[in-house]
């Protein structure tokens, strides 16, 4: 079992029995390839403390996450670009 994060995770998906993806705190996008046993930081933005609320994985490739704050967050390449935009109008 993996341990040893600061930060609180309040979304997780897995694409499969190995690629995982989980969001939580000051926006910070976590991926595993193991099934869980490691994790490495793929995305953080430290301008929302809540951070993510919800992340899910199309593929290994495509992935999104949504912060607190309104923004979803967008990944075309496995999680080494992401791209955020405001779901909110005005």
């Amino acid at each position: 079992m993996w341990s040893g994060s600061p930060y609180i995770f309040r979304a997780i998906h897995f694409v499969d029995d190995q690629v995982g993806w989980m969001g939580g705190e000051w926006n910070t996008i976590m991926k595993t390839n193991d099934g869980g046993n490691t994790w490495s930081i793929q995305f953080q933005d430290s301008l929302d403390q809540e951070g993510i609320v919800s992340v899910f994985a199309l593929d290994t490739m495509n992935i999104f996450a949504v912060s607190k704050d309104g923004i979803l967050y967008h990944s075309l390449d496995g999680g080494a670009n992401w791209n955020g935009a405001s779901l909110y109008s005005g």
